[in-house]
Order: C-alpha cells, then structure tokens, then sequence
C-alpha cells in the first residue's frame, strides 16, 4: 500500500519520538507497489514532494505510463554504447556516430545519469556546440542524441525524451547555393590529371557519380555495348582504412 513515512519521529502511544535517524538525510520516504509487485521507495526533505509522488506514481500506473526510478541510473556515455552496439548501421555509419557522441556529447553530458538529463542541459549543450561548429554539424550531433533518448523511452527507462522539449532550439542548416562547374572548368581539370586519373574525371562529371562510387568503379561494372554502369560497391574510410563497401540503392 503507498504511504509516507517520516523518517525522524514515530509515534508512541500517542506522542512522537525522535528516531535514530533524526536530523540525517532526507526526512520523508514515499512507499510504493510497482506493477511488477515489487517494494519502491524515495525520500524527500518536505512531505508535500512525497506526496505529490506517491499522486504521481498512482497516475502512472493506471495510464500504463509507469517507469521505475531506478531505471534512469545509467550513464549517457554507458546506455548510448549499448545503443550503438544494438544498431544496424554499416560500419562507416557506426564509426561517425560513435566519433560524433564521444568527441561533442560525452564530454558536457556522458556522466550525466540518462534519468536526471533535462532540456536546459540539451540547451546548454546546443549553444556551447554552436560558438565551434557549423549549423548543420550541430544539427546532426543533436539529432544522434535524440535517437539515443528517444530509445530510452522506448527501453522504459525516462518517461520522456529531454530533446524533445518545445524549448529545444536547433538551427537549421543555412541556405548554400550550389555552383556547378562550368564544362570549362572540367575540362581543364580533365586535361591537368594524369592519363590514369582522367577516367576519374569523366565518370564523375559525365555520370553524376559521387567520390567513394567513383573509386569503387571496376571494369566488369561497365556495359560498353548497352552504354550502362552498375553502380554495385563504393569506398568508405572505416577506422582510418579504405574499404569496399556494398552500394545502398539511392531514393528516386
């Protein structure tokens, strides 16, 4: 049965005695049943904060929105590394984001248990990635880190998801126009690269290739008799290594 239970005074026949506790820690204890059955508890310095969680607890339980205290006792740098570990990303994807939380998020928030993470440290990590980063890259950062808490929701372990907050301001990534190169410009560049690099050339600008397809271009990928390349596998830099990797198909 939920209560409160003063930790300082009990009361003997009729009047209240200190206890052994009396003056150390945190006076009020909120007792509660978790839908599993098991005992929970949390101490307060006023009786009105108990009460209100025990009001709270009881809500929670009747919407299905309950989640243990203690679930939120694990570091963001801990919980975000068994989310990574989870994810099936490519390898190239793995290592950047990983990079991205251990170089910009770990250091103002990984100690931070997941549970007591709040939209004004979201904030304040926003503000201090935009005085060194570029818009777009800060972005990015944030929206890892969502990813991470977002699964804590879903894992039962935070009710919700601090980067979610309506306060949460992220800029967006500002407007660039692109200039392409004049056929000018390629050509000179065509005409400056040695004659084993000159393929690199035409194969990009003539059909749109991006770099990593470009290097991962074989001869048995080209059709000479129908005029069609097969975009099969791309190179990737993974762990400081270039590597093949298979070609995602690409949205219309």
């Amino acid at each position: 049965m939920a209560h409160v239970k003063d930790r300082w005074y009990r009361v003997v026949e009729g009047e209240k005695t200190p206890t052994d506790r009396h003056g150390t820690g945190r006076r009020w204890r909120a007792r509660w049943i978790d839908p599993d059955g098991r005992e929970r508890s949390q101490s307060f310095d006023r009786r009105v904060d108990a009460e209100r969680r025990l009001a709270a607890v009881e809500g929670d339980k009747l919407r299905g929105l309950y989640v243990d205290p203690r679930a939120g006792q694990v570091t963001l740098r801990k919980y975000a590394a068994e989310w990574l570990a989870a994810q099936t990303f490519d390898e190239s994807s793995r290592e950047g984001v990983e990079y991205r939380l251990r170089l910009h998020v770990f250091p103002h928030l990984g100690d931070r248990e997941i549970g007591a993470i709040r939209s004004s440290h979201v904030q304040t990590l926003l503000r201090a990635l935009q005085e060194e980063l570029a818009p777009s890259y800060v972005r990015a950062i944030f929206l890892y880190l969502s990813a991470v808490m977002s699964a804590a929701v879903d894992d039962g372990r935070i009710t919700k998801n601090p980067c979610k907050a309506s306060s949460i301001k992220v800029r967006g990534p500002e407007p660039r126009k692109v200039h392409p190169w004049t056929h000018d410009q390629v050509q000179r560049l065509h005409q400056a690269l040695p004659a084993r690099y000159k393929v690199v050339v035409a194969v990009a600008a003539g059909c749109g290739l991006r770099q990593g397809e470009v290097f991962g271009l074989a001869v048995e990928d080209i059709d000479f008799l129908r005029r069609v390349i097969h975009v099969r596998r791309q190179v990737k830099l993974i762990n400081s290594r270039l590597v093949f990797a298979p070609q995602r198909a690409q949205n219309p």
